[in-house]
């Protein structure tokens, strides 16, 4: 691989959850444009903490993994190298709020998409007794 290529996954957990998997579902079916205009604010404002700017904001939607309901945000940002493209998944469980970040550099995005995607569709979330 080129020296100069970009792509990042990072994966944090919170404990306790910020929310409950129920009330996560619930308020996506009934809120998602409420979530979505959150999120954006969010983006907005983390980003200069992080000496970037926010160059398009996507969207957010739902999506499960392992049964557990997941708020997916996707955007694209500038990096020191030219834009890249971003996509946070919040998965909510009953014990921890787990985050994965996943993003490439959009000029690299024939070889960076699929790799992200094939790390997108191999999360699981195992199930704690």
């Amino acid at each position: 691989m080129p020296r100069t290529t970009y792509a990042a996954v990072r994966v944090d957990s919170t404990i306790p959850p910020y929310e409950s998997p129920g009330n996560v579902a619930a308020a996506i079916v009934a809120d998602l444009k409420d979530i979505e205009n959150a999120m954006r604010m969010n983006v907005e404002k983390a980003l200069p903490l992080q000496g970037v700017q926010l160059l398009q904001f996507y969207r957010v939607r739902k999506d499960r993994i392992s049964g557990y309901p997941v708020i997916v945000t996707e955007y694209r940002r500038s990096g020191p190298k030219g834009p890249v493209i971003v996509q946070v998944n919040q998965i909510f469980t009953e014990s921890q709020t787990i985050g994965v970040n996943l993003s490439y550099r959009e000029s690299e995005t024939a070889l960076w998409k699929p790799v992200i995607e094939q790390i997108r569709q191999s999360i699981t979330v195992a199930k704690w007794p």
